[in-house]
């Protein structure tokens, strides 16, 4: 049990890396038009990392051709990790 809180921690921030590269995956595929995002795995990726670039693109207008959404939810994803990080416990020796 004492083993408990590293163990989540850990698969937290590991979660946040695998989102990370969900995240990348969305915004380089969004540049290839003929992809067909209905499609698995596609559509986990776009179904898994719209909502919050859609809530980023709510609060964060696009600057004429640019989308700044995706800088957002970045941000926002390395805080949360760096939380997680921050609450990880020191190994005793």
């Amino acid at each position: 049990m004492d083993n408990l809180l590293p163990n989540v921690l850990n698969l937290l921030i590991r979660l946040c890396d695998f989102y990370w590269l969900l995240l990348m995956v969305s915004i380089f595929g969004s540049w290839f038009p003929q992809l067909d995002w209905y499609r698995q795995p596609l559509r986990f990726v776009r179904d898994v990392t719209n909502p919050p670039l859609n809530y980023a693109r709510s609060i964060i207008p696009p600057l004429g051709m640019f989308d700044l959404s995706p800088i957002a939810v970045f941000f926002a994803l390395q805080v949360f990790k760096a939380i997680l990080q921050a609450l990880m416990p020191m190994p005793r020796f």
